[in-house]
């Protein structure tokens, strides 16, 4: 992994120079490995002062048709939910979460959704699930 940048603390961005103030890269012995690579530099990354495009990075290397090496010159017009911001995503999941659970809700009996004083029947998580579970990984901003 190789940072260059000619940036510092300090530095002040003018708005007439080229936004590519630093760029990450990464290789190795495959596509794969290299993709693999990238992904753990871009969550471990920390860029403090300024706004990145850290998530859609991160987001490309998640995708299925950049895994498998199937790019064009289309390739964002083809997948335009990648330029959406984590920020975004996260809250597009939770809006579909809720209208997930409230038709979840519409479709139970009232006899087992709510005890007798009209209050839902909630389970408590356990310290393992509010930590994030086996699959908390996927889930809010990534340090």
């Amino acid at each position: 992994m190789r940072w260059d940048s000619g940036i510092s603390a300090g530095y002040e961005v003018g708005l007439h120079y080229d936004p590519l103030l630093a760029k990450l890269v990464v290789h190795g012995a495959d596509r794969l490995q290299a993709i693999g690579r990238m992904r753990r530099a871009l969550e471990e990354l920390h860029v403090a002062g300024i706004i990145t495009n850290q998530s859609f990075h991160l987001a490309v290397m998640e995708e299925a048709d950049f895994l498998a090496g199937r790019l064009s010159i289309e390739y964002l017009d083809d997948h335009p939910d990648l330029l959406l911001d984590a920020d975004t995503r996260l809250l597009e999941a939770a809006a579909i979460a809720a209208v997930l659970l409230e038709e979840e809700r519409r479709d139970t009996p009232r006899s087992e959704s709510a005890r007798a004083d009209g209050r839902p029947r909630v389970r408590p998580l356990s310290s393992w699930q509010r930590a994030g579970g086996a699959d908390g990984a996927g889930w809010g901003p990534r340090s």
